[in-house]
């Protein structure tokens, strides 16, 4: 990983409502002092990460976000005042095209930031030897994320939730910063790199195929729970090969989750986001690319030890 000298400095302590317990103080082939945990699951009464059963409520509750509002329901509703915006093609295209353009901002200032704490050698070691910034950018990103995917006002709001949803960008990307900083800068390249395919081939099956996958967010919720429990025992059992396991199914789960937000997006299918919430159509596409790029990290990273 790190080829740098001094003794890097231990991660930070596991963090509440997150578990990713791949990042604990290493053994075996790892060095000391890894990288700090990658933002987890985020369990404010919802399933973790941010997905809820989309069964519920399908005009207010969602597949996207759990037991809160956000629009989420049938083509086929009888109130058909509630899916005008997607009876219209180009109130669909439009809303696409905002959400995308949202998120390639989100994801420059994610790269951004990354590269600047990544290839700027007195910043790299000042981020890994003052834990204190991610705890701040955590507390931060946790109280924007339960605020902007569990209130529609705030999310609604206009400039307010731009304001929030830039807070929460800035936050997450410097959380994504400090975790690439303990990894050397091939490694990080290579996921980057593997991250950009396997997501842009994901987009594009899940806008083209047939198969619906907004039909089984029950099932990526309890695989997503699943995983979940798999980090906590993880705290207790320090095995290399479970790391990988368990970054290698983190990769596949999030992977479907960004297919089952896609078609959410795109509409068409049995279950739809409504075109008022570009916010949470942004964050949630944001959050699941996020996720990869750091399982996939985490796997290049072992395969190189």
């Amino acid at each position: 990983m790190s080829q740098y000298q001094q003794q890097q400095p231990y991660p930070p302590y596991g963090q509440p409502g997150y578990a990713q317990p791949g990042y604990t103080p290493q053994f075996g082939g790892y060095p000391a002092g890894a990288q700090p945990p990658p933002p987890g699951f985020a369990m404010p009464g919802q399933q973790p990460p941010k997905y809820g059963d989309p069964y519920v409520g399908y005009s207010s509750g969602g597949g996207a976000g759990g037991s809160h509002n956000v629009n989420i329901g049938t083509p086929n509703d009888t109130d058909v005042n509630n899916w005008a915006g997607f009876t219209d093609k180009n109130i669909r295209r439009m809303f696409v095209q905002k959400v995308y353009s949202i998120l390639s901002l989100q994801l420059f200032v994610t790269f951004g930031i990354t590269a600047i704490v990544v290839l700027t050698p007195p910043i790299k070691l000042y981020v890994r030897q003052n834990m204190w910034i991610y705890i701040l950018s955590y507390i931060v990103f946790f109280t924007l994320y339960i605020t902007l995917m569990c209130c529609k006002g705030p999310r609604r709001n206009y400039p307010t939730n731009f304001i929030l949803l830039s807070l929460f960008t800035v936050a997450l990307s410097f959380m994504v910063a400090m975790i690439c900083s303990f990894h050397d800068l091939t490694s990080v390249l290579i996921a980057a790199g593997i991250t950009a395919l396997c997501c842009t081939a994901v987009s594009v099956l899940s806008f083209w195929t047939k198969f619906d996958f907004t039909r089984f967010g029950w099932a990526l919720g309890i695989a997503s729970l699943g995983l979940f429990i798999m980090g906590i025992c993880m705290i207790f059992i320090k095995v290399k090969i479970l790391y990988i396991v368990y970054a290698g199914l983190g990769t596949v789960i999030f992977m479907l989750f960004l297919a089952y937000d896609t078609q959410l997006i795109t509409g068409g299918k049995k279950y739809e986001i409504s075109p008022e919430e570009y916010i949470l159509a942004s964050i949630m596409l944001y959050v699941d690319i996020v996720y990869i790029f750091l399982f996939v990290l985490q796997l290049v990273s072992a395969g190189r030890d």
